[in-house]
């Protein structure tokens, strides 16, 4: 029996496919494949799926909770690395790139930097930012080590827990839309006429959420583990999902989807070609636009319009204003995780409602903690390693990490969901999945007692 998660479709005497009647098999792995299988990917990856359901939310951290499983799912995730790679590889064997491994050191170096200056106003603010950065660390460097250490199957077990939360979360969220009672505490209550969120509180996350399944059966679609019509009915349940949350970002990321596969198709073998990658979308923005009928058959308010999706809000305003605060303080920038200090020193700010914690935009953060020098050099840095990873990718499978990847980036650009652990591990997975996928001999290798060190300073 092949292992993993299998779809397979009856077939007649002429080896077409039955029209009406499609098998769903989802197979344990066999024997042989459940001795592949680390119990520390499998905790890691159920650690980092309960970052998505927990409906504890209270003040003053809303997420605290949520994000605790996510950082605990990183260290966990850490020990899989370190026990699938013990015998199995030497410290060459895998290499960060030296764009990727520069990041990493500008980020820290540049919050020691600020702490040694006084820029750093709380310690409270710089434990939290090297908690979180080192959960992104460890984060990457296990999703190196399992991609190289290993058979797919542990992967398999990555993707599929992030399939089935994207299919789960999902039916959270029609919970809320339907308001259908029942669930009591194991689902967050939603006001009336709103927009879902299933248990991650903010439409928009649960929007990413969603697309991050897409990008999962997309991975079992190209590794010919989900075929035929169950690819197509678990694609419409996900695509249900983006369009029921009624995100301006799902739009974007949708889009970078269509065009990032038929710009790999031209390049690669992809199972998903021609016709069907335009499907894809097409799926999407169908049901985007039939949801008022659905909601108004229903009785149901829509939370947002479909002219309103296309509305930036006041979004254009505070970038305006947080670019003039930048230049207001070019060289050190106001500290990591201090974008609410540059609103409130900025005279513009009044543009705009409200208090932001963040900048709606990942640039536009970065270079307003750590300053013009330090935020250009990260942000070309990272920009570097995606372009370099981008064209050395070989595989669909890889596409559908780089895919992932750059959905959650796109969600950067407008919002800020790299603030909460629970999208930074994933994120930190993928790019070290990539790195492994087309890594190349140069670079940075980071032994397991390098690994274990810092493992155990995030713990």
């Amino acid at each position: 029996m092949d292992g993993g998660l299998r779809v397979a479709s009856t077939l007649d005497a002429n080896g077409s496919a039955e029209p009406f009647f499609f098998w769903l098999r989802i197979s344990l792995w066999a024997e042989r494949d459940v001795r592949d299988v680390s119990v520390w990917t499998l905790a890691g990856a159920l650690l980092m799926a309960l970052g998505w359901f927990l409906a504890n939310t209270y003040p003053p951290w809303l997420s605290a909770w949520l994000e605790a499983a996510a950082l605990a799912s990183a260290v966990v995730f850490s020990g899989a690395a370190w026990h699938l790679a013990r015998g199995r590889l030497t410290p060459t064997t895998f290499t960060l790139s030296t764009p990727l491994v520069a990041l990493t050191l500008l980020t820290l170096g540049s919050l020691v930097l600020q702490c040694v200056a006084g820029v750093m106003l709380f310690t409270g603010d710089a434990m939290m930012v090297v908690a979180y950065l080192l959960a992104w660390m460890l984060a990457m460097h296990a999703g190196h080590v399992i991609a190289m250490a290993s058979t797919p199957h542990n992967l398999d077990v990555f993707w599929f827990t992030l399939l089935v939360s994207a299919i789960a979360a999902i039916g959270l969220a029609l919970v809320q839309w339907l308001n259908v009672s029942g669930l009591g505490i194991f689902v967050l209550d939603m006001r009336a006429g709103g927009r879902p969120y299933a248990n991650l509180g903010q439409p928009n996350n649960f929007c990413t959420l969603c697309f991050l399944g897409c990008a999962g059966a997309l991975y079992f679609y190209e590794r010919g583990k989900l075929c035929g019509a169950a690819f197509w009915f678990v694609w419409s349940w996900l695509c249900f999902g983006m369009a029921l949350s009624q995100s301006r970002t799902g739009w974007l990321q949708m889009a970078s989807l269509v065009v990032g596969l038929w710009w790999a198709g031209r390049k690669i073998s992809l199972r998903m070609g021609g016709v069907k990658i335009f499907s894809l979308g097409a799926s999407f923005a169908v049901l985007v636009l039939i949801l008022p009928e659905l909601a108004h058959a229903l009785g149901i308010t829509v939370g947002r319009t479909l002219g309103e999706q296309m509305h930036g809000g006041v979004r254009m305003q505070y970038w305006l204003s947080m670019l003039h605060a930048v230049t207001q303080r070019p060289w050190l920038g106001y500290g990591w995780l201090q974008t609410g200090l540059a609103q409130q020193l900025e005279a513009s700010s009044n543009l705009h409602r409200g208090i932001f914690d963040f900048a709606h935009n990942i640039v536009l953060d970065v270079v307003l903690w750590t300053g013009l020098p330090l935020g250009l050099i990260i942000v070309l840095c990272s920009g570097g390693w995606m372009l370099q990873t981008a064209r050395s990718l070989s595989s669909g499978t890889g596409i559908a990490a780089m895919l992932a990847l750059s959905g959650v980036l796109i969600h950067a650009l407008v919002e800020y969901p790299l603030a909460y652990a629970y999208f930074l591990v994933p994120v930190g997975f993928f790019m070290g999945m990539l790195q492994s996928t087309c890594a190349s001999k140069a670079g940075w290798s980071m032994g397991r007692r390098l690994m274990a060190v810092c493992a155990l300073s995030a713990a």
